[in-house]
């Protein structure tokens, strides 16, 4: 016998139903909403609660600053800003491309052109005892054409794509940083006013000026720092040259999330630290200052009188010209004294009857080592001066194009965006 419900009844049990069907699709849609926010988070590299700065305080007890190294505090307020910025963006347009591994060490190392790279690659390959044919006591011995071109096998460089957070995690996370305004200047320098992007780049530029000159069309040898500017802010942001393209897409914080930040402006300290923080420290005890300045020196030396030799820069640099340029360099960067001209070292230098790298690179450094020690610190103010000279008579629009490019290096790592010397740009 088919029992009929009474109407009230019948209604009653159509709401309940109705009510279970929508607490099951809420149900859905939650766990649907949870695996994709895990999704993103694990993309990320996890939730930014768990990233903390790396505390190394008890490692530091026994160093020179002792227990209250400023560089602790200052570093970690680095990573609380990174964090706070992350937490902040809408949507993420980074690129995370490159980072290099000791699994030894558990470090992990995001490399970005133009701020230490060749010092973290070395410490990196020696930590791996990946130095090929050269038994070295030290990393600053590896000599930096195999640290940049040679054969290396032993270390692991995780690449773009293959890099989820839950990897990333196994390891203490290094970046540096570098104000954007002196990152430019010195990628101008090596690579435009010495010959090496001569070839490639400034050709491209000199291929955007109305009139051309005979020589400039065939050596490209007389780019301007403003020619240079231009260049570097035209164009897509993620296909830029890596020498002088943001570290938001070379190095993505909010992807790598650094558990140490250092800066290029206080580089040794923060070396120290990090490698202190690992029982390394002693690598830093034969790399002081006037090392790092023999390294610059010499290598700036070599490097450029190999490139001399190749077939399109031979007819357009002779050797005159590029111990001219060297020689300004090295004092524009502060290694060497502004009081002497640089033309007066050509002509002395090219009356010996046989001058050639080896000669030069001899006389460069006995003029640096010669000089008294407080005599030397004095030239590093030098590096400033022609830092401010450089961008003063930058037009204020090409200025402002400039800061918008690099408007996350600015935000993320707490550099001032007005251009040295140019207070005035802020308030137009």
């Amino acid at each position: 016998m088919v029992r009929i419900l009474p109407v009230r009844r019948m209604f009653r049990l159509c709401r309940l139903l109705q009510c279970t069907l929508l607490m099951g699709a809420l149900l859905v849609a939650l766990v649907v909403t949870n695996i994709r926010i895990s999704k993103v988070m694990d993309a990320s590299g996890g939730n930014v609660e768990t990233w903390a700065s790396h505390d190394q305080t008890t490692r530091h007890q026994d160093v020179r600053q002792g227990p209250h190294d400023p560089t602790i505090e200052t570093i970690q307020q680095r990573v609380r800003h990174v964090q706070n910025r992350c937490r902040g963006m809408q949507g993420n347009q980074g690129v995370l491309r490159r980072v290099y591994v000791s699994e030894g060490t558990k470090l992990a190392y995001c490399p970005v052109a133009k701020i230490g790279t060749t010092f973290w690659k070395r410490v990196f390959l020696f930590l791996n005892n990946d130095t090929g044919l050269y038994n070295v006591p030290s990393p600053f011995q590896i000599p930096r054409s195999f640290v940049h071109y040679g054969n290396t096998t032993n270390t692991k460089v995780l690449k773009r794509g293959h890099m989820s957070g839950a990897i990333l995690n196994r390891y203490t996370r290094i970046m540096f940083s570098r104000n954007p305004y002196a990152r430019l200047w010195s990628a101008y320098l090596d690579k435009l006013y010495l010959p090496d992007f001569w070839k490639k780049h400034a050709g491209k530029i000199i291929k955007t000026r109305t009139n051309i000159t005979e020589e400039a069309s065939k050596c490209h040898n007389d780019v301007s720092f403003r020619e240079f500017l231009e260049y570097v802010v035209s164009g897509s942001k993620v296909r830029k040259n890596e020498h002088w393209q943001p570290i938001k897409y070379r190095c993505d914080p909010c992807q790598f999330r650094p558990n140490i930040v250092g800066k290029m402006e206080t580089f040794s300290d923060d070396a120290r630290y990090t490698l202190e923080g690992n029982g390394r420290g002693w690598m830093l005890k034969s790399f002081d200052y006037d090392a790092y300045v023999r390294e610059e020196l010499t290598t700036l030396i070599d490097y450029n009188f190999d490139v001399r030799l190749g077939t399109f820069l031979y007819t357009c640099i002779n050797k005159t010209e590029l111990i001219r340029r060297l020689w300004t360099v090295f004092q524009w960067n502060g290694f060497l004294s502004n009081n002497t001209d640089a033309t007066s070292v050509v002509e002395k230098l090219t009356k010996m009857p046989n001058i050639n790298r080896t000669v030069f690179r001899k006389f460069v450094l006995d003029t640096y080592f010669s000089a008294p020690k407080m005599e030397r610190k004095k030239w590093k103010n030098q590096r400033q001066e022609a830092l401010i000279a450089a961008y003063k008579y930058i037009p204020i629009s090409l200025l402002k194009s400039v800061m918008e490019l690099f408007k996350d290096d600015f935000e993320d790592f707490g550099y001032s965006n007005i251009p040295p010397g140019s207070e005035y740009v802020a308030q137009q």
